[in-house]
């Protein structure tokens, strides 16, 4: 939302009872839960369309705001990078549980020797490739509310 200069609003599920009623809220035009995967992160737009999934934020922002590449070639291209980023995503290692605790030094290593420099690199070429804006988008969990 900032890349996109929109006004917008952090919001934080700080107590179970937020989640709680996250969880138990439905769309009012189908009567679908509206975290489908019962999950966040949740984007809420100004028209009250609810969007949720980092990367189907990222591409609904970018579709909105004029973000999403002029051309076909140019789309696919931005596709491409936001799926390495949830490739990258998928190597980082995840919630601590004793399984991750244990294999965490082994996770750091590998990610620190393999995947960061195959996955930034690309990013990198990317960002300084002409006619490129330079702005790379990040993703993190959030409800945000414009």
């Amino acid at each position: 939302m900032g890349a996109a200069a929109a006004d917008w609003e952090d919001r934080f599920v700080r107590e179970r009872s937020d989640m709680v009623a996250l969880l138990e809220e439905r769309q009012p035009e189908t009567g679908a839960k509206t975290l489908m995967f019962d999950q966040l992160p949740l984007l809420v737009m100004p028209d009250g369309t609810k969007v949720i999934q980092s990367m189907a934020i990222v591409r609904h922002v970018g579709r909105i705001f004029g973000m999403y590449g002029d051309s076909d070639a140019e789309r696919t291209r931005i596709d491409e990078l936001l799926g390495g980023i949830g490739d990258f995503g998928g190597k980082c290692p995840g919630w601590p549980s004793p399984e991750a605790i244990a294999a965490l030094d082994e996770s750091i290593a590998a990610l620190q020797s393999k995947w960061l420099p195959r996955y930034a690199d690309a990013f990198e070429q990317q960002l300084a490739a002409p006619g490129s804006s330079g702005v790379c988008v990040c993703v993190c969990v959030c409800v945000c509310v414009c």
